[in-house]
């Protein structure tokens, strides 16, 4: 059996749940949040005839944790197991090249071979120590700078811990140890848009200022901000200027702030993990 066969099919059927997460939060996100559109004048000392508006949202429901984080944590599960099932797949195969078998299981405790699994290394002390000697002994060895060059403290520099390996590593911690996986919703302002909302009503075009960065969104939220110019024969300013306007926002779900994800859209997060543990199988 190929060392890679049973990874494989761990990393695909993390895309299934994937896929299937994407499906449950695009149902989600129709009817999650509300937009509002003010001028600002209403809320802030602006002259009279200003043509600048504050778009607002505000949640109408939470993201159902507990449905998704059992999902999740499926997902994180099945690619930090794939990983462990490749160096375990990798050092039979070498092992078995010398005339050495595993044990059949259940291994029992004090065995090396319970020792076998996929380093994760923010550090290269932690590397060069331990890792070696304890989880690749079995493995062949011009397979250890391949997987040394993959490791976090390598492909990070600078921040290690916000690599996808590292990330990996710490949410398959939390879900096995912990709890489940907290998600919160975000609105992000994408574009406003013009609709004609008289016929005959000259055109005009809405210039973005300002908009918000990701972040759960808590109460009536200001997500952006925009100003009306007319086009050549179109409006006076003085027209309202959230006529005809039509906000487009992009409603995702993002990883709690901070460590480990640090408030990544969970989707995106995901399927970046997913892509880097499908490139170390085909590495090795």
């Amino acid at each position: 059996m190929s060392a890679t066969l049973d990874p494989q099919a761990k990393v695909d059927r993390a895309h299934e749940h994937i896929d299937a997460l994407e499906r449950l939060v695009a149902v989600f996100s129709r009817d999650a949040y509300s937009v509002d559109v003010q001028p600002a004048f209403w809320v802030e000392p602006l002259p009279p005839g200003s043509g600048d508006v504050i778009l607002w949202a505000e949640a109408t429901r939470e993201p159902p944790a507990v449905l998704w984080g059992p999902i999740i944590g499926d997902i994180v599960h099945g690619l930090r197991s794939a990983l462990d099932q490749l160096v375990w797949g990798l050092s039979v195969e070498f092992q078995a090249t010398l005339g050495v078998t595993p044990p059949p299981d259940p291994i029992v405790r004090g065995s090396p071979w319970r020792m076998i699994w996929f380093p994760v290394c923010l550090r290269p002390v932690a590397w060069d120590t331990g890792v070696v000697p304890q989880q690749l002994w079995a493995i062949d060895p011009t397979l250890l700078t391949v997987l040394k060059e993959l490791q976090p403290f390598r492909t990070g520099k600078n921040t290690p811990d916000r690599e996808p390996l590292a990330v990996l590593q710490e949410l398959w911690n939390i879900d096995k140890h912990r709890h489940l996986h907290l998600v919160n919703a975000t609105v992000e302002l994408h574009d406003v848009l013009y609709v004609e909302a008289f016929p005959g009503l000259p055109e005009i075009e809405y210039e973005v200022l300002s908009k918000r960065a990701p972040g759960p969104i808590v109460g009536k939220t200001e997500i952006g901000r925009a100003s009306f110019i007319r086009r050549p024969g179109g409006l006076v300013r003085t027209t309202a200027p959230q006529v005809g306007m039509n906000p487009r926002v992009a409603i995702d779900v993002t990883f709690d702030q901070g460590a480990p994800a640090h408030g990544g859209r969970v989707l995106h997060t995901l399927r970046e993990i997913a892509q880097t543990v499908q490139a170390i199988i085909a590495a090795c």
